[in-house]
């Protein structure tokens, strides 16, 4: 409703604008209100229905997009056809019978009234100007298209734009088998030196040592002693903003031995499953081969100036201490390693023997190793296990290993893979994951493995793909509609010029405000083509109507018809542009 706000109130206004002019010759109000009415509802129904056959297609998309924009679409379709009809039917009864005409304006009425008329006076000659300069205004035009076309390749791109965000968290890490008292003593440094430089700016900072350092561990659990969690909540009137603190807190971590910070994309498509600003995906069985391939990425895009926060899937495992069952030891004593497994897991778990009652209530009752006995390796092998032969000692059965173990194993597809994150900054992630793609694209993969750029990248390329099919089917099914309203194809063709200009205006605000292509971008061209076209049909509908009617010639017809029309047209595209501007001005939160 806040994107269609400006538009529902298109329909009334060049409905009243029409029966308003009628009044001003001095017809009766349900004279002026029935001629009116009828003069520009072909023309407005046409408009209507144009700007809803560009939502359609967005119910046709797949994917994110359409998660996104199917509400939307339901929407505005249904707000757009109930304007139409309150414009048809509500606004010409209520001019016929409220309407007053003044016989004359004073102060700011009286001045507007000449603004305006001198305005329409202007626009008359400019229109004279310019059908007598015909090709001079084709060439001008065109030189400008593609001056305008040659801006493109300056505009970033990415699959949602970027949100200035008050919150962030930033995940540091000492490397795996640190304890908590090192963690902390690291991460205090970090935390002193954030509250004196960037405390001003900061409205809360809370630090938590020993947390997961993934969005997965904070949400699911999962404690690490070798991490922390940083949250920074930045004040409304903050002189600087996140990403630049990020940055300066990035460096200062790297200045501490052994901590290094990260940030973790937590965006809208992060949330729905989008991925990472840049994701790299390793499929392939062989875990071995998979490390090393991550290793060569992530050694080849750290060097990429703008790629940060570089992490992969397969993280260094936590130290941990393998017990191997010798198998022909323990057949010797009539053992297998099931058994030997069970009973390490009792003395050092315990397994619930009895309960013990005691006021309605019950408590289990464990049997296991003292404390004492099972707080070293040493004194844990060498316990004694049952066997059919009587107690053996674990360690004449096991062989004691030290080394690391894998956090986890990713499967995608029934593939094991290994995904490599990052974030961008200075460049739009797109561009960045797009030059990323072309520099691993030089790294042959082995047989059986597959290297690919996914996350946010893949996203945006099908998102793109999609929206530049709807943006088609949209133009067809406007192009339809208008040769229904107008029986021909020259009119709906001339109308369908006023698309490519309005693309001139698109990248120029693009390029001028610094805002990236992406899929609202995107979305935001499929609606203009559906808007566009309506100042153009309520134009050539009068024109035609002045040529069948009152028998005009086409140039006097087009001279005087851009003269009457200009009041509605301007006032149709004014009230939309302010509908939109509090949105493209970011006023209030959530724009």
């Amino acid at each position: 409703l806040a994107i269609a706000v400006g538009m529902v109130v298109d329909n009334s206004i060049v409905v009243f604008e029409s029966i308003f002019r009628h009044r001003e010759r001095g017809e009766e109000p349900l004279t002026a209100a029935s001629f009116g009415t009828n003069e520009v509802a072909m023309a407005i129904t046409a408009s209507t229905l144009t700007t809803v056959a560009v939502f359609l297609p967005l119910l046709l998309l797949r994917g994110l997009i359409q998660v996104f924009f199917k509400e939307l679409s339901w929407a505005i379709i249904f707000a757009l056809l109930a304007s139409l009809g309150v414009a048809l039917t509500l606004i010409p009864m209520l001019t016929s019978r409220f309407l007053k005409m003044r016989s004359g304006e004073r102060g700011l009425l009286r001045w507007s009234e000449r603004f305006y008329q001198g305005l329409e006076n202007f626009y008359a000659q400019a229109i004279d100007w310019a059908i007598h300069h015909r090709k001079l205004i084709i060439i001008f035009t065109l030189i400008i298209f593609l001056v305008t076309l040659g801006l493109v390749r300056f505009l970033g791109t990415e699959f949602m734009p970027t949100q200035q965000m008050r919150r962030s968290i930033i995940y540091a890490e000492m490397p795996i088998g640190s304890n908590l008292e090192v963690t902390n003593q690291a991460v205090s440094e970090l935390e002193k030196y954030i509250v004196a430089k960037w405390g001003d700016d900061l409205e809360g900072l809370a630090v938590q040592v020993g947390s997961g350092a993934s969005v997965y561990s904070a949400v699911f659990g999962g404690v690490r002693p070798n991490s922390a969690e940083i949250d920074l909540i930045l004040k409304k009137k903050a002189k600087h903003n996140l990403k630049e603190i990020e940055h300066d807190i990035r460096q200062k971590a790297a200045d501490i031995p052994g901590l290094s910070a990260r940030t973790e994309a937590t965006t809208m498509t992060s949330f729905f499953g989008g991925g990472a600003p840049i994701q790299v995906d390793i499929i392939g069985h062989d875990l071995k081969i998979s490390d090393s391939l991550a290793q060569l990425i992530i050694q080849t895009i750290e060097t990429i100036p703008g790629v940060v926060d570089v992490k992969s899937s397969r993280e260094k495992g936590e130290p941990e201490i393998q017990l191997v069952v010798d198998r022909k030891k323990a057949a010797l004593y009539g053992l297998t390693p099931y058994q030997i497994g069970s009973a390490l897991r009792t003395q050092i778990e315990g397994n619930v023997a009895t309960q013990y009652r005691m006021k309605g209530k019950e408590y289990d009752i464990l049997i296991r190793l003292s404390a004492d006995q099972r707080d070293a390796i040493s004194k844990i092998i060498g316990s004694t296990i049952n066997s059919p032969v009587g107690p053996v000692l674990l360690k004449n059965v096991v062989e004691v290993k030290t080394g690391t173990g894998p956090l986890e194993v990713q499967h995608k597809n029934t593939e094991r893979i290994v995904t490599i994150t990052a974030n961008a900054v200075g460049q739009s992630s797109g561009r960045l994951a797009g030059y990323v793609s072309s520099v691993i694209g030089k790294i042959t993969p082995p047989p059986n493995f597959e290297i690919k750029v996914s996350g946010s990248y893949e996203e945006m390329i099908k998102s793109f793909k999609d929206i530049a099919f709807a943006v088609f089917i949209a133009m067809l099914l406007v192009f339809m509609v208008m040769a229904a309203e107008f029986e021909s194809f020259r009119d709906p063709f001339i109308i369908m010029f006023t698309i490519p200009l309005a693309i001139i205006g698109v990248i120029w605000a693009l390029f001028i405000t610094g805002t990236t292509l992406s899929v609202i971008s995107g979305i935001g061209v499929l609606v203009l083509v559906g808007i566009v076209v309506n100042n153009g049909i309520v134009y050539i509908d009068y024109v035609n109507q002045l040529r069948r009617f009152r028998g005009m010639e086409l140039e006097e017809a087009v001279k005087y018809g851009g003269k009457i029309r200009m009041r509605p047209i301007l006032m149709t595209a004014l009230t939309t542009i302010f509908g939109l501007l509090p949105l493209a001005l970011k006023i209030g939160e959530g724009s």
